[in-house]
């Protein structure tokens, strides 16, 4: 990890938010603070493990950035549930990405968020469901 990338917040649009099932009490305990935000992509509904997907796209999908301390820290454990190996590794089932995140605000930040591994989507594709909204709360009538 690059010096400066340690300090770079998460962006989160699943189960990793705040009340959902894998907020582990170690990403929880390391929040500083966290907004609204939305990165560029679509969202797919991942029936097979209940989860949604990120992959590149056009639409606005909604989610949570945090500001996290000691990320070098977290990090490995939120790789644990995202299935997440190293970078390109065929076995990523979520790749860990940095992606340009606009707050609520309007501003424009980097981050780090997990994308779906575009080879399990076209294995899988019979699995995977375009969500609408882009919204995992709005989705599970949270």
């Amino acid at each position: 990890m690059l010096a400066n990338q340690h300090q770079l917040p998460l962006f989160v649009y699943g189960t990793l938010m705040i009340g959902e099932r894998n907020y582990i009490d170690i990403l929880h305990q390391n929040v500083s603070r966290y907004e609204s935000a939305t990165v560029k992509g679509d969202l797919y509904y991942y029936r097979k493990e209940d989860y949604p997907a990120l992959v590149k796209g056009a639409h606005e999908v909604q989610g949570q950035l945090f500001y996290v301390q000691n990320l070098e820290t977290v990090l490995p454990s939120l790789d644990v549930i995202e299935g997440y190996y190293a970078e390109d590794d065929p076995r990523n089932m979520y790749d860990r990405k940095i992606v340009s995140v606009t707050t609520k605000s309007g501003e424009q930040k980097l981050a780090y968020t997990y994308m779906i591994n575009p080879r399990l989507v076209k294995k899988q594709q019979k699995e995977f469901t375009l969500m609408n909204p882009k919204c995992w709360k709005t989705f599970r009538g949270r």
